[in-house]
């Protein structure tokens, strides 16, 4: 492991009933106290994913290329 990052780093969340420290349960999708049995379900925020169509993005791609240029246009100007 390269000695720039930083360690992994572990999150307890305490039990609203008996205050031990909940573990995963993957098969519920939710923080489980070992010792009361507990659970608090994780709710998973849906993600919103915009589609772009082909046109959309070629714009965008040419819209760039264009304020490149000009920028090349001006520092050669001012050369």
């Amino acid at each position: 492991m390269p000695d720039d990052l930083p360690p992994p780093t572990q999150r307890n969340f305490p039990c609203n009933q008996c205050g031990a420290n909940l573990e995963f349960a993957p098969d519920h999708d939710a923080l489980k106290c070992p010792y009361c049995g507990a659970e608090n379900t994780i709710t998973i925020a849906p993600l919103a994913i915009e589609e772009l169509g082909l046109w959309k993005i070629f714009f965008f791609v040419m819209s760039l290329l264009a304020v490149a240029g000009v920028i090349i246009a001006i520092v050669a100007a001012n050369k």
